[in-house]
């Protein structure tokens, strides 16, 4: 029996609540690119390929994508040290 720590738990209901505020298409984008890790380093699939995948121009994938991640990270709650500063 797998057992998971409250953090755990909680996290993952943040990204399901996170992810769930996502359009189909920016879902597939985000999944698209990270299936072709286009998020890697070194990247292994450029915009244009990640694209093609969705069958649609690069464009509209750059801009799916940056919508995705503008709601993905303006939902995140923030992640706060001890003196409750994000730039220590």
């Amino acid at each position: 029996m797998h057992l998971q720590s409250r953090e755990t738990i909680e996290r993952e209901s943040i990204d399901a609540q996170v992810f769930s505020e996502l359009d189909e298409y920016q879902r597939q984008a985000i999944e698209t690119a990270t299936r072709m890790e286009f998020f890697s380093r070194p990247q292994d699939a450029p915009a244009g390929d990640v694209a093609d995948a969705l069958d649609v121009g690069r464009t509209t994938f750059s801009r799916r994508l940056k919508n995705a991640q503008t709601t993905v990270f303006n939902r995140m709650p923030d992640q706060q040290s001890d003196t409750g500063s994000v730039d220590d």
